[in-house]
């Protein structure tokens, strides 16, 4: 009986074993086949559909660095990382300019020279605020081409009655020498603008 009774605890003991170490290996393939948050906006999981917002922001993803060395490759992380978290279908220049037009206006595009009227919100990433026209409750009048490059390369193709949202890097903006007190060396900028219609006659 001493004998039965032990090897039918050894028995129970090793098939219980066996079933422990097979519950460890299904969580551990749970784990490492886990779908995780990746920088195109949703999970690397084949079967997630994207919404158009996160695969236009899925594409600038091209753009990132992992490991930036120059001012350039810094603004772009910085850029890409805030668009990320908006979710929003950003869309890139040449120049490395991002913008979103939120509503389009009417007529044919500015041109350099061209007088124009916006209001506008200047501020950092971090959200802080360090000129708006909304602030002051004038409206700025200026020339298509005499802003910083990167709204100047905006308005290119803008016209009267557009809203957009821009962020430019620091060498679009105002680079290392920053700007009196309200901008410092190699920020990277964000816009909201809205340009106004001119009644020219």
């Amino acid at each position: 009986m001493e004998f039965k009774f032990s090897f039918l605890y050894i028995c129970f003991a090793f098939f219980g074993l066996l079933a422990t170490i097979g519950c460890n290996s299904d969580a551990n393939k749970k784990q490492t086949t886990e779908s995780v948050p990746n920088y195109e906006g949703n999970y690397a999981d084949p079967h997630v559909i994207l919404s158009e917002n996160q695969e236009a922001v899925g594409v600038l993803f091209d753009y990132y660095t992992q490991n930036p060395t120059t001012q350039k490759q810094i603004d772009e992380n910085k850029i890409i990382d805030y668009i990320m978290k908006l979710e929003l279908p950003f869309k890139r220049t040449e120049n490395g300019l991002y913008y979103y037009i939120t509503q389009k206006g009417k007529g044919p595009n500015y041109v350099k020279g061209q007088p124009a009227r916006a209001n506008y919100r200047g501020y950092f990433l971090n959200g802080n605020i360090f000129d708006s026209s909304y602030s002051r409750g004038i409206p700025i009048n200026f020339k298509a081409g005499m802003m910083v490059a990167g709204w100047n390369e905006a308005m290119s193709f803008m016209n009267p009655g557009t809203n957009a949202m821009l962020l430019i890097p620091s060498h679009l903006a105002y680079g290392k020498k920053g700007f009196a007190n309200f901008v410092g060396p190699d920020e990277v900028l964000g816009f909201d603008i809205e340009l106004l219609h001119l009644d020219l006659k």
